[in-house]
């Protein structure tokens, strides 16, 4: 395990999470345990530069952490237009010392190593004009399991050598997939916090690199599942 996520994981109790503030009872937002592990590793590791997938109560603990720090900036991106206002909201009334964008993106089809996926409508370009991040959280609702693939594509291209993706509620991503040592190989590596609220997955990554085709089959099975989940979550399913 990385020295800097053991001593995040020591230090949770640093940081607190109000009972007055946390939207208990929503399914959408990271788990308190979750919120204080996020929080507790930008502290020690002297993140700077944040990525999030996921706007919301998330986004005011990324934003405490970063306050006042010299060339902090976090960049909040949800295709909910509700979560990004919400987020935006909580930002500008708590924090007034941090440079902060809130992005809407919409969920779209996307190609990601030869698999079919669903990702946020940002392009390489957007993202990597607002520079190289420290840190990536990624907390999206927990079915989106595809999205959540194709953010991890994202985040790693963006993220600097070094520098760690935290996914929430990783119980849900297939944590133990042996896809996600394949795709990473030599330039990063994986840990899992399973006993960390609804589970919590850490990407550090190592040097820059392409990721690892995961083969034919792989990317046929995995964009079927992305096809039948792109029909519910269309239909209403997921509403």
């Amino acid at each position: 395990m990385n020295y800097l996520i053991d001593q995040a994981i020591s230090e949770l109790d640093k940081v607190k999470v109000s009972r007055f503030e946390y939207p208990a009872g929503s399914k959408d937002v990271l788990d308190p345990a979750g919120c204080c592990f996020l929080a507790s590793l930008i502290r020690v590791s002297n993140a700077r530069k944040v990525l999030e997938y996921g706007s919301g109560f998330s986004s005011l603990m990324i934003a405490r952490e970063l306050e006042n720090k010299k060339g902090a900036f976090l960049f909040s991106v949800d295709s909910s237009e509700k979560y990004s206002k919400t987020g935006s909201e909580v930002v500008a009334a708590s924090c007034s010392g941090i440079r902060c964008e809130f992005r809407r993106a919409s969920v779209r089809p996307h190609i990601y190593n030869r698999r079919l996926l669903l990702g946020y409508g940002l392009t390489s370009k957007e993202l990597k004009k607002r520079g190289c991040f420290d840190l990536v959280s990624i907390d999206i609702p927990a079915y989106n399991r595809c999205i959540c693939e194709s953010a991890v594509y994202e985040a790693f291209e963006v993220l600097k050598p070094g520098g760690f993706i935290v996914i929430g509620n990783a119980n849900s991503a297939d944590p133990r997939d042996k896809k996600w040592k394949k795709l990473f190989g030599n330039n990063a590596v994986f840990h899992y916090l399973d006993g960390l609220g609804d589970g919590i997955a850490v990407i550090e990554k190592l040097k820059d690199g392409k990721p690892a085709p995961l083969g034919f089959s792989s990317g046929i099975a995995e964009s079927c599942r992305t096809l039948k989940f792109a029909w519910g979550m269309f239909s209403g399913k997921y509403n």
